[in-house]
């Protein structure tokens, strides 16, 4: 599984090549009992997000309405196994305040503060064989989904179409992030910080067309995408 396109590979093959792959691999991580539960949920929605990235860079290629509904779809399947990926990453943001700042004259109300988001995460524990049942029932209809993108059309020229959804995607970014700092929320931020993921997996897409310019701009970004993911954890 690549994500990014190949060379002589037409736009709208290698994107809905890259969509399938997403859905494939969401499908088999939350199917395979073999994988750790909260591996799994992150590859899962690492997946969807994945897929919504390949979607805006060829927005123009599909059209509002298509891209919109298939947004939407996708946005809506990564919510529904949020939950206990939410739980987990309060626990590992709070040992990392523990760890950068010992609470000595707070350890009672910290120990307390982490028992009780054990316990939250212990009762979704119990919960996971039937919690992975209903997420494997309910990603049947995103198997069968993958027949729909098989038939997605995409007009426009190639890559053409990819760098004007890369432009776009960097502006609605640059807008997010003078936003964040006139107006420091914790929303805005986050808004931010999901615009620069759209960019950071765009260019992953194209990183092979101009491998010197691209691949070190991934990494940046990425990096860019970690800072911003820590301080949202925070927030949280």
């Amino acid at each position: 599984m690549s994500f990014k396109l190949k060379n002589k590979e037409s736009a709208s093959k290698g994107i809905r090549r890259i969509i399938n792959e997403q859905i494939e691999n969401a499908l088999r991580v939350l199917n395979d009992d073999s994988i750790n539960f909260e591996d799994a949920i992150h590859d899962c929605r690492t997946s969807f997000k994945k897929i919504r990235a390949a979607l805006r860079q060829v927005k123009d290629g599909t059209g509002k309405e298509v891209f919109t509904e298939e947004n939407m779809f996708f946005r809506d399947a990564g919510r529904k196994i949020s939950s206990y990926r939410d739980s987990t990453v309060l626990i590992s943001t709070l040992d990392k305040i523990v760890e950068n700042y010992p609470p000595e004259q707070d350890k009672v109300f910290f120990d307390g503060l982490r028992n009780k988001l054990k316990n939250n995460t212990t009762q979704l524990d119990g919960d996971k064989t039937e919690l992975r049942r209903k997420l494997s029932e309910e990603f049947k209809i995103i198997a069968e989904h993958a027949d729909k993108i098989n038939s997605l059309k995409i007009s426009g020229n190639n890559y053409s179409l990819l760098y004007k959804g890369i432009k776009r995607i960097y502006s609605q970014g640059r807008k997010a992030m003078l936003n964040s700092f006139s107006d420091p929320r914790v929303e805005n931020y986050h808004e931010w910080r999901k615009r620069v993921k759209y960019l950071w997996y765009g260019i992953k897409i194209l990183r092979e067309s101009w491998p010197s310019l691209f691949k070190e701009l991934a990494k940046s970004l990425h990096q860019l995408s970690d800072l911003l993911g820590e301080a949202h954890d925070y927030f949280m």
